[in-house]
């Protein structure tokens, strides 16, 4: 079974979620968030990124920063295939982890990851262009925690990533 059986249902249940949000607070980082979000800054978004090494490696993009996203992108190219002439679901991994990672450490605050894990729904073939949207879920003195959604060009999600950091205050 390629695509758990849950997940539709899921998703469904945080899209509806979310739009119920937006309607009533405007976004979903809004309606997700446990304190009021100041938004993410493209600047440092771009700073971060072009300081990691192992993004560079992958060829990661930055798409979109918006107040509620990051949205981060690559092309699936033949390092990135496994044995099976597929996507390594560790590519996946790696992009989902990249758009995480620049939006917990995007308030200054050093973020590292606690706990992770990565649905794949999907596979990833040579050519695809896959993007990773993450938004914040919650984020508190000392724990924040995100979703990602890593989708294909053609729209489908391929990856679904639920991230938690720790947070050291850098003040």
């Amino acid at each position: 079974m390629p695509y758990p059986f849950w997940a539709d249902s899921f998703w469904s249940v945080q899209k509806e979620s979310a739009q119920k949000g937006r309607r009533e607070q405007g976004t979903l980082a809004a309606s997700l968030s446990s304190r009021p979000m100041s938004g993410f800054d493209r600047h440092r978004t771009e700073k971060m990124l072009a300081s990691d090494a192992y993004a560079r490696a992958l060829e990661v993009e930055l798409v979109a920063v918006t107040s509620d996203e990051i949205v981060v992108g690559l092309w699936v190219v033949e390092a990135h295939l496994n044995f099976l002439d597929v996507g390594h679901g560790g590519m996946v991994f790696s992009l989902a982890d990249c758009a995480f990672s620049l939006a917990s450490n995007n308030e200054g605050d050093r973020a590292v990851a606690i706990d992770t894990h990565l649905v794949l729904t999907a596979a990833t073939r040579l050519g695809d262009r896959l993007e990773a949207r993450v938004i914040e879920s919650s984020r508190g003195r000392t724990l924040g925690t995100y979703q990602v959604e890593v989708t294909n060009q053609d729209g489908r999600v391929v990856g679904l990533f639920t991230g938690t950091v720790h947070i050291r205050s850098s003040g």
